[in-house]
């Protein structure tokens, strides 16, 4: 290489770090998955996404059919690959301070919005600054680490910090969407529909429970890409999608069903792009709502569902048992054998606490019968209702009476957000859910198990209360010394394993399924939306 080229690492002790980075193009990282062809030609990539695509407002949805789009259209500071190296993107380099309160970017000269204004650390800053002030959702991942967005000069900008430079470099790398000041002042509220970026791709139409359309942008800081267009269709049923790749009316679906992929990869005509990231696949329990206010009630049916048959028979063996709490690849993250089935432990552990099998048949307690209710979507989550079946069936083998409530989209959202009052009164113990685990321990775990992010103010939707682990979260957030950081988390996790207010069933393995002529299309980190590079094909 001619020139010098030095990732920063997020391990890094946080003393002055000023990174020099290649001034290319493209990141390098990017060239995993785009390969190389000598041919260029023209062409339109058709892609169907799991359900609808909402206005593309980028810091402000958490949908992931319209970060597809969104993440072709606008671009962050820097960006992250799967192994943590921070690489360039609309900063070419950046420095931690001494004190580890303030990180300074370094921002790319000469890059335009696709509006044609000029990108510049204004830019960084409105964006960031309307976050906070329109409370956008992203605010919930940078409210707690940010502090602030100085302009020093046209192409410098400063973050001061609330939290760990690590941990603001993360979601920076992955969440921190630069938008046009000047779309955003003539367009107002209505900016979902007329976004504009920086990306190699510009926004043509939204066409709702159509398509969305983008077309390659030829004044691309990092080059032409050589695709002309790429369209995204919403097809929210998982055979559909897979029956129009087959027949080459798509080009790329996302999550195929898994009883087809052993079949699909025996076919020649289509390849598969796989990803495990940070989500999890989780059984949470009610810990507002007796008997599951008691850990040993929890730990008891914890260790009466077999995980493993479950994901073998349910999800023949294609995603991985969950060992974690969070996402495996997310730092400060470490593996448990969390509650090995067993039966005999958990028949025990009830027998101790007074549940007896009564006439019912069941667990009895004081002339009580220990009836409750499973919550679950069905279609929403891979292996959703089956899986919530299946606890039924083996929870019952230790004498609970569970039914399944099914809930249609709008009705579950409502009561996965519901607060301790609705929780306290409701009839289930426990709910079926899959949550984004990442990319950083303080935005995994503190929005999840923190008292302050109990539902509807966070996701800590079990309602756990812990003030130890509050401790805990809180002076995580707030380490520089990545060691002591690890240390603190470490505790942190071993107190969920311990109280198990939400038990771990998987991980989530993201699929994508593409036709053979295809290139340039995947993941490029365990957080980041499905990438269209710059330099995609695709062959007819």
């Amino acid at each position: 290489m001619s020139t010098q080229q030095k990732n920063l690492k997020p391990l890094l002790k946080f003393s002055i770090c000023l990174i020099v980075m290649t001034l290319t193009a493209t990141p390098i990282f990017l060239s995993k998955i785009t390969g190389k062809a000598d041919a260029e030609p023209k062409g339109t990539i058709k892609i169907g996404l799991m359900g609808e695509i909402d206005a593309l407002n980028p810091n402000d949805t958490v949908n992931k059919p319209t970060h597809r789009p969104a993440g072709q259209i606008f671009e962050t500071l820097i960006n992250m690959d799967f192994s943590g190296n921070f690489h360039p993107s609309l900063s070419t380099s950046w420095e931690i301070t001494p004190d580890g309160k303030a990180i300074i970017f370094n921002l790319r000269k000469g890059v335009k919005f696709h509006d044609g204004t000029l990108f510049n650390a204004r830019s960084v800053k409105v964006s960031f600054d309307r976050m906070e002030k329109d409370k956008l959702k992203r605010w919930t991942l940078f409210g707690p680490i940010l502090k602030s967005a100085e302009v020093i000069n046209d192409y410098t900008v400063k973050l001061n910090l609330k939290g760990s430079p690590s941990t603001v470099l993360t979601v920076v790398s992955n969440y921190g969407f630069i938008e046009s000041p000047a779309a955003l002042e003539n367009h107002g509220k209505n900016i979902g529909l007329h976004p504009s970026g920086t990306g190699s791709f510009k926004f043509v139409e939204w066409v709702p429970d159509q398509r969305v359309v983008l077309e390659a942008n030829r004044d691309y800081w990092g080059g032409e890409p050589k695709i002309s267009q790429v369209i995204y269709k919403p097809v929210p049923d998982t055979h559909t999608r897979l029956a129009m790749v087959e027949a080459k009316d798509l080009d790329v679906a996302e999550d195929p069903p898994f009883t087809e992929i052993k079949r699909l990869k025996s076919n020649p005509e289509v390849k598969f792009v796989e990803r495990r990231g940070a989500v999890l696949f989780f059984l949470i329990f009610n810990t507002v709502k007796p008997p599951f206010d008691d850990k040993r009630v929890r730990q008891a049916i914890s260790y009466s569902i077999d995980r493993k048959n479950i994901v073998n028979t349910l999800l023949f063996g294609l995603i991985p048992v969950a060992e974690t709490f969070a996402g495996p690849n997310v730092r400060h993250v470490f593996k448990y054998d969390i509650y090995p089935y067993n039966l005999e432990k958990a028949k025990s552990i009830l027998a101790s606490l007074g549940w007896k099998l009564g006439k019912s048949g069941f667990l009895e307690k004081d002339g009580e019968v220990f009836k409750t209710a499973i919550v679950t979507p069905s279609g929403r989550y891979v292996g959703d209702r089956q899986i919530a079946e299946a606890i039924q069936a083996q929870i019952k083998k230790i004498g609970i009476d569970a039914k399944i409530i099914v809930l249609e989209a709008a009705a579950f959202i409502k009561t996965v957000n519901s607060g301790r009052e609705a929780k306290q009164n409701a009839e289930y113990g426990m709910i079926i859910l899959i949550r984004p685990m990442g990319p950083d321990p303080d935005s995994a775990f503190t929005q999840h198990f923190h008292s302050k992010s109990i539902s509807p103010y966070g996701s800590n939707s079990s309602i756990f209360m812990n003030s130890e682990l509050d401790s805990l979260l809180e002076e995580g957030a707030t380490l520089i010394d990545e060691t002591k950081r690890s240390a603190v988390y470490k505790k942190a996790q071993d107190i969920m394993n311990d109280q198990v207010p939400w038990f771990p069933i998987y991980q989530l393995v993201d699929f994508a399924l593409m036709r053979k002529g295809v290139q340039g299309v995947g993941y490029i980190n365990p957080f980041s939306q499905l990438i269209v590079s710059k330099d995609a094909q695709v062959e007819r």
